[in-house]
This record gives C-alpha cells, structure tokens and sequence, in this order.
C-alpha cells in the first residue's frame, strides 16, 4: 500500500510558485465553506484553509493545514451539499495549487505489515492510494487518533471544537485499542 504524505510549514521558496500571491493569501481568508454533510444539506462552517500561527513564548512560528478536499467539493459518492455557497473561483484556483503543490512536493510511502506511520494531522496533509484486495496481500489499516496534551500544538479557535468533540471526557483509564475494525461512513464531517 502506497501513502502519500507532504508536511506544510513556512516554506517561501514553494509559495513563490504560486501565481498570483494572492492565490496564497485567499487560504487564510475565514470565507471557506466546509460542508458539515447533514442529512439536511444546509449545515458547513466558514473557515481558512489554511491558518498562519505567529511565533509565541510556547509556540515556534507554524503553518497548520486541517481539510479534507471532499469537504470543499465533495468526493465520488459523497456529493457536496447543494444548498451551500460555492467556492469562489479564488478559493478553486488556490485550492488546486494547495493540491497540486502538494502532489508535486509528496514522499510516498511503500507500507508493509507491521509498518506504523504517525502524523500530526495540523502539519501533514496524506492520502491513501489506490489498492485491491488479492490472495496473497490484504489491506488492514487501522487509523487511531492519538493525542499528547503535554506537546499538543495550539490550535486555532475554528479548530478547537473539532478536537473538543474527539476527545471529550476521554481519559488514560477510558482509552482502549479496538481489536475490530469499525467501518465508518464516508459520510462523516471531518
């Protein structure tokens, strides 16, 4: 199985690639609409794509990235909402070059049993590719969203809740490792 993954962080000599600059700052901008995928239809949050940390007394200087593409487009049989706003084309246009830059700049990962990746899901952005079951190989991957309050990164406000609803009430005596696998609806606000 072949991952992809690219970590984001101040980089001005990849930004540079980006035309127009504008293009780079449109993903800061909190005028983002990520579909919730609610049986209604209607619900999404206003957001940056992507949100510019400035150096603190606790933090270094930080770039984090927390998106999945389906929630701003949709994806095969996740269709996006119909009754929320359009991106505009600005935010299509620096959605592609996030993407694309991504693409150009990813380490792929060939991942064999026993391989364990771990990912700060605020700085990598990572991707799965294509893979069919066969006799001799099978795909088992098990995702866990594991947490380290004493390192954790300051998250931005818009992000919180996020995490908030993740880890609420869970605790060292309450965490468990699932010894089956749970599928999970590809419809599921991320």
């Amino acid at each position: 199985m072949y991952v992809k993954i690219i970590e984001f962080h101040i980089d001005h000599k990849v930004t540079l690639h980006w035309s127009p600059v504008t293009c780079f700052e449109t993903t800061f901008e909190a005028a983002w609409p990520f579909d919730d995928f609610a049986p209604a239809g209607d619900e999404y949050k206003l957001r940056p794509l992507l949100y510019y940390q400035p150096a603190t007394g606790c933090d270094p200087e930080r770039l984090i990235i927390q998106y999945s593409r389906r929630n701003l487009t949709g994806y095969w049989d996740c269709k996006r909402s119909a009754n929320i706003p359009q991106l505009s084309e600005a935010q299509a246009e620096a959605l592609d070059a996030v993407h694309f830059t991504a693409e150009k700049h990813a380490i792929s990962l060939d991942f064999h049993k026993g391989d364990i990746q771990f990912a700060n899901n605020l700085s990598i952005l990572h991707a799965r590719g294509a893979f069919t079951d066969s006799d001799k190989k099978q795909r088992h991957l098990l995702r866990l969203w594991l947490r380290d309050p004493e390192h954790e990164w300051t998250k931005p406000k818009d992000l919180q809740g996020r995490f908030d609803r993740v880890y609420a009430g869970v605790t060292v005596g309450s965490s468990v490792f699932p010894l089956e696998a749970t599928i999970r609806s590809s419809n599921v606000a991320t």
